[in-house]
């Protein structure tokens, strides 16, 4: 979780950030990451290098932000959520139609995430989708 917090920094923008995390972060190949944008897998390769290179041309650290900063990236963090759980719940590759691995880690993280903002019915949210 706090990879995700760490990756879905507000200097990228939203799209990016969430491109980015899914492909880092979550393992999806820049295949899947791409049928999650509905744009073509070399125009998301190109995204996620940009990305990679403003990070590192702003000297953006990659550290877990403080608590009072978690709110303004809990927006990407559960777009990663779910986007993680649909490619699980709907597989655009492999044999079987539902990734296990990947709905089982989603759940695990929003059920992290719920833990972590209990308070915040956006989260509360997904992790009830998430569960059930």
């Amino acid at each position: 979780m706090r990879l995700i917090f760490t990756c879905c920094h507000p200097a990228l923008s939203p799209e990016a950030r969430v491109a980015l995390t899914l492909r880092t972060l979550a393992g999806l190949m820049t295949a899947e990451v791409a049928r999650t944008f509905l744009v073509r897998e070399a125009a998301m390769a190109k995204r996620l290098v940009r990305a990679k290179h403003k990070i590192q041309r702003a000297g953006i650290p990659y550290r877990v932000p403080p608590p009072e900063l978690l709110a303004e990236r809990t927006g990407g963090v559960l777009a990663v959520l779910y986007l993680v759980f649909d490619e699980g719940y709907a597989a655009s590759r492999g044999d079987g139609l539902v990734r296990a691995d990947l709905c089982g880690e989603a759940i695990r993280l929003a059920e992290a995430l719920a833990a972590l903002l209990p308070e915040a019915a956006e989260v509360a949210a997904c992790h009830a989708r998430s569960s059930s």
